[in-house]
């Protein structure tokens, strides 16, 4: 088969661009638009609305999807390995190859030709993040690259994996996530590592990085569409996503990266983002009233109508923007549709999606059965050539989408030139991930490694010869496609490989115990068959837990919080570490407490588990900070993100270095004229640069002549520039404050009218600010100090507090033997009582006056304390011994 699919691609390699209808791009790109649209039949119209993913191998030649391109002029297909497209197994990399070629050689034998969009889910951190892993680089997931705060190393990874895709003809690319995660909620399903990290402003720098290394890698011939739009990162739930959310909200963090990478250009002049996938989050509140909930949004054209209608998302839309549906058979989209006989309706389904806004229609997981779904594909495409030829609004609505889309291939391929879509080389690669490649990856690995405990900056615990592990890890398996076996996501040997060779073969695979989580619940619930690990942990010198993320659908994820809360008996006296290898695990401040080492780098890929062995022993330090906040730590990126007060803002005015070529003009100071005056670097509480947008304020004070300002602008890469206008003569000194930094340098202007004027930076001693205190993530309670002592408040424990207390002794004793004495001459038992309450009644008085003294000054207790007690004795015996027996 594989031999005759080779032959198959090299004969349509030779005689597939004789069947292309000539394409040349004359009078630019409005113009080939419009020629071509006049060129396109309905069918081939409403085609270009539908990305398609059915079931099954596409290589094969009779497979439903090749009658479907060729019946329905289908705009483009979406590739699963989950759906068994491809078998992600050996050389995918040839096999991806093979399946692009001969997929655009056969819309090559169509008439016009127009270029189809194949893409692929490939958002990192493996399967089900990355569709493709068999050859390709081991993509981190986007938490992990954000948690590198470095652009350029995020920029890299990005142009591997852009020179990766073009390789095998991949041209359209699902994701990366523009999620902000602000309050991270693993235990109700949050966004995961699936996104870039907890602040609006950093996730848009880094996509930006990001999608610009795409762009280069591909050279330009790969669509990038991020999802899910308008943004799920304070949506939750594991299959159905909810949110509570005003536009506000959205407008004012999810929003953000959506519209900054709609803003950023290109070279070419479009915009860096140019299509998004809508989501299917659901939103409360969105409307106005609390007690509404929207449809999701992808199908609801009231609220995704409302989102289109913002100026900014507006802009986008007007200038090219397209739309692209989550598949219809989703569940949440599915059970919107389906009638009391359980079928769906989804003819019904992708009207209304197209209707709400949606430009392109992805009709996937409609059938688990190849012939079944193509059948409803037809029928749905069907449905909608219909509707065109009978319903003019409708009409107008599909052109224009067709228009945007065939706008998007253009930006692609210029001209739809066959020889521009195919490949040069007949020999498909068999592998793309080259030593570069993982090179990068290391890299931006050893980036992104976090120390969440201790935070402080002092030594950790390192193994030492001789020591041995129980390293108790999540056992979870995946399968890599649809018919590929199940596997696990952290193997036992690559864990002991990468402990072993990070110590520097010191340590041998005899003093390393691998246990999954599953073993050791059993062990800890004492479970029928349950291995006793009891020798091993008691033999354990260091206990290493490997986590992924917490499930409730699989109660052996939650292994971690039972042995950290109620079986720390087996943790004694040993060193325990925690690796989290996946999302935030929800460990409490108590049992993060209980660990010796806690570190994340928040990606499962194998290089991962290799890094965090050599920070383990000492051979990398953790040197970045968590993208998200973490309550339990007492951690709030927010807080860490603003200016740090301890700084001198530089200052400077003109272009600045690096911004324009060639010699800069010389700088004017004139009246009349305006100044460029720039503020920067700006650097957070932990040395990077702030965020983009972070404001600061420039304020100008003229010599006796009154101040001007303040001129507000936002950051962009750590600097903040303006135009300042020189409207007067005379001396104008400027500063800059972007709170709570509030000291710059300042720049003195002599300003004069018709001569030019001088400039002179004044740079200021850096503060002498007391160090920050030290954060502990755990908070321990303290003893309550003592408060000082005040004269004539209470007695201390020195040689004047005994005096006192003999002298009160021997007054009590005294006064209570007297008592004693004057009731002998009545009767024994008289003079027994009299001594006994003489004796209670002086240490009472004795007692009250002490404590008392404590909250009441009392002058010269020292003396009267005696007295006050022999008399109290004396008052309460005397009478008892004294008083006639019928008097009392």
């Amino acid at each position: 088969m594989a031999r005759w699919i080779r032959w198959l691609l090299l004969v349509s390699l030779a005689l597939g661009p004789l069947g292309v209808a000539p394409a040349v791009a004359q009078g630019g790109e409005d113009e080939f638009i419009a020629r071509l649209l006049a060129q396109m039949p309905p069918e081939a119209k409403v085609g270009q609305l539908f990305l398609i993913t059915l079931p099954g191998p596409v290589a094969r030649p009779d497979h439903p999807l090749r009658s479907l391109l060729e019946t329905q002029r289908i705009g483009g297909v979406i590739l699963s390995p989950e759906q068994g497209n491809f078998s992600n197994v050996g050389a995918t990399a040839s096999e991806l190859f093979s399946i692009t070629v001969s997929l655009q050689q056969q819309a090559a034998g169509l008439t016009p030709f127009i270029p189809l969009f194949i893409g692929l889910r490939q958002q990192g951190d493996g399967p089900p993040g990355s569709a493709w892993t068999s050859g390709a680089m081991p993509l981190p997931s986007p938490l992990a690259l954000g948690a590198t705060w470095n652009p350029d190393r995020v920029q890299a990874v990005g142009r591997a994996l852009g020179e990766e895709l073009r390789a095998v003809g991949i041209n359209l690319l699902l994701g990366p996530p523009l999620e902000v995660l602000l309050e991270p909620r693993p235990d109700l399903g949050d966004a995961g590592v699936q996104t870039f990290g907890g602040d609006p402003h950093w996730v848009s720098r880094m996509a930006r990085a990001y999608l610009s290394g795409l762009a280069e890698g591909s050279e330009g011939r790969l669509l990038v569409v991020p999802g899910a739009f308008p943004g799920e990162g304070r949506a939750y739930g594991r299959e159905e996503r909810v949110a509570v959310l005003t536009r506000e909200d959205l407008a004012a963090f999810d929003l953000v990266p959506f519209i900054t990478l709609m803003r950023t250009s290109t070279e070419s002049g479009r915009p860096l983002l140019r299509a998004v996938q809508v989501s299917t989050m659901r939103v409360r509140g969105f409307g106005g009233s609390a007690q509404e909930w929207t449809r999701p949004l992808t199908v609801d054209g009231a609220a995704l109508g409302a989102l289109l209608a913002l100026p900014e998302i507006k802009a986008w839309r007007e200038g090219g923007g397209v739309l692209l549906s989550p598949p219809l058979g989703l569940p949440v989209i599915r059970n919107l549709y389906v009638d009391e006989r359980g079928e769906v309706d989804f003819r019904r389904a992708a009207l209304e999606a197209f209707l709400a806004g949606n430009d392109l229609i992805w009709l996937g997981a409609l059938h688990p059965d190849p012939q079944e779904a193509a059948r409803q594909a037809a029928a749905i495409i069907a449905f909608f050539r219909e509707k065109y030829s009978t319903d003019l609004a409708f009409q107008n609505l599909v052109n224009s989408a067709v228009a945007r889309i065939l706008r998007l291939k253009y930006g692609l391929y210029p001209g739809f030139s066959a020889p521009m879509v195919l490949p040069t080389s007949a020999n498909p690669p068999q592998t793309v991930a080259t030593p570069a490649h993982l090179q990068i990856v290391r890299q931006a690995l050893e980036e992104a490694l976090v120390r969440l405990h201790p935070r402080e900056t002092g030594p950790v615990p390192i193994p030492q010869p001789g020591e041995t592990f129980l390293v108790l890890v999540d056992g979870r398996t995946a399968r890599a496609c649809a018919a590929c076996p199940e596997q696990r996501l952290l193997p036992t040997e690559v864990l002991t490989r990468a402990l072993m060779t990070a110590s520097g073969e010191a340590l041998d695979a005899t003093r390393i115990t691998v246990r999954t989580f599953a073993e050791a619940l059993a062990f800890l619930s004492r479970a029928p068959e349950a291995p006793d690990l009891q020798p091993e942990f008691e033999r354990a010198t260091w206990v290493l837990i490997v986590a992924l993320d917490e499930r409730p659908e699989d109660p052996a994820s939650s292994l971690p919080h039972l042995l950290l809360s109620e079986r720390t008996d087996l943790l004694a006296g040993k060193q325990v570490v925690f690796w989290s290898l996946g999302p935030l695990y929800p460990l409490t401040a108590r049992e993060v407490s209980r660990l010796s080492r806690y570190e994340a780098l928040w990606t499962h890929v194998p290089p991962a588990v290799e890094i965090m062995a050599r920070a383990l022993f000492g051979a990398l330090n953790p040197r970045s900070r968590a993208p998200l906040s973490i309550a339990a730590l007492g951690y709030n990126l927010a807080d860490r993100l603003r200016p740090d007060p301890n700084q001198v803002i530089p200052l400077g005015a003109g272009p600045r270095e690096g911004t324009v070529s060639g010699t800069p003009a010389p700088v004017t100071v004139r009246v009349g004229k305006t100044l460029r005056v720039w503020a920067g670097p700006i650097r957070d509480r932990d040395g990077y640069l702030v965020p983009d947008g972070t404001p600061v304020a420039f304020t100008g004070v003229y010599s006796g002549q009154g101040s001007i300002g303040p001129f507000v602008v936002g950051t962009r890469d750590g600097f903040a520039e303006v135009d300042i206008p020189l409207d007067r003569e005379g001396m104008l000194e400027i500063r800059a404050v972007s709170e709570p930094a509030r000291l710059s340098y300042r720049l003195q202007l002599q300003i004069a009218k018709n001569q030019p004027g001088r400039i002179a930076t004044v740079v200021p001693p850096t503060p002498t600010a007391p160090p920050e205190p030290t954060r502990t993530p755990i908070p321990s309670p303290t003893p309550t100090p003592a408060a000082p002592s005040r004269p004539g408040r209470g007695l201390g424990p020195g040689l004047a507090g005994w005096s006192i207390f003999g002298w009160s002794a021997l007054a009590i004793l005294g006064v209570s033997g007297l008592s004693f004495r004057l009731g002998r001459r009545r009767d024994l038992d008289r003079a027994w009582r009299a001594a006994l309450l003489g004796f209670i009644a002086g240490w009472s008085a004795y007692s009250l006056l002490l404590f008392g003294s404590t909250t009441l000054p009392i002058p010269e207790l020292p003396r009267i304390l005696p007295l006050t007690a022999g008399a109290t004795a004396l008052l309460i015996g005397g009478l008892a011994a004294l008083i006639p027996s019928g008097e009392r």
